[in-house]
């Protein structure tokens, strides 16, 4: 597998990109996750909660990936 080096600018530009993303599926997200939370989720926008991979919305992918470049800037 090949490696992508990216420079700490394009890194601020993929984020603003998923930053849109999370935005426009925020919603969306809130919908789809309404039948997924119980007593236990304080929120369904704390990392402990999108994280979890059978968590399989866009928004849950975006916060991840989000994430990820966060840790590289």
């Amino acid at each position: 597998m090949k490696n992508i080096t990216l420079s700490d600018e394009n890194l601020r530009d993929i984020k603003i990109v998923f930053e849109y993303l999370l935005d426009s599926e925020r919603k969306s997200y809130e919908e789809y996750c309404g039948d997924l939370m119980d007593e236990n989720v304080n929120s369904i926008l704390d990392k402990d909660f999108y994280n979890n991979p059978e968590i399989n919305h866009i928004y849950a992918f975006a916060r991840r990936v989000k994430d990820t470049i966060d840790s590289q800037l």
